[in-house]
């Protein structure tokens, strides 16, 4: 069961607790970790400038979209998804490595500044049909599924 702190400088943290013995992808810890990092809206429409194909949108339309993205702070080794987990959005990677593999573990691309990822799931029935795991500490653009 997720467990939401709420630090004063960090933004919103959820710990989710993982059953015994299933370390895989998560390190050795009993728990992985998921921050809510603050960037602000101007942050965001200034990345989402230097990004297609969101480059080619008005500034009215990004500074619409730009308050409705989740900003995921994870660290390395955190699994972001799993083959046939429901998708929470289209990612878009801020800074850091995701490292996308298919159903058979085999890895399908690297990922870095600017990519996107989550889409083939999105666009099928919501259900990832990829894996997503940070190969470094990285900051991740959600963008809503209504919104894609």
């Amino acid at each position: 069961m997720p467990q939401t702190l709420f630090p004063p400088d960090w933004g919103l943290l959820q710990l989710t607790m993982v059953p015994p013995g299933d370390f895989t992808g998560r390190g050795f810890l009993p728990f992985h970790r998921r921050c809510f990092m603050p960037l602000t809206h101007a942050q965001i429409t200034r990345f989402l400038k230097s990004v297609h194909p969101y480059d080619a949108l008005p500034v009215a339309e990004l500074d619409t979209i730009a308050p409705q993205l989740d900003v995921w702070e994870v660290e390395r080794d955190f699994s972001v998804y799993d083959h046939g987990e429901s998708l929470p959005g289209l990612f878009l990677i801020y800074e850091g490595q995701i490292e996308v593999t298919d159903e058979n573990g085999v890895v399908v691309s690297h990922l870095g500044l600017r990519n996107s990822f989550g889409e083939r799931g999105l666009l099928r029935d919501g259900k990832a049909v990829t894996s997503a795991r940070a190969d470094a500490h990285s900051v991740l653009l959600v963008l809503p599924p209504a919104l894609f």
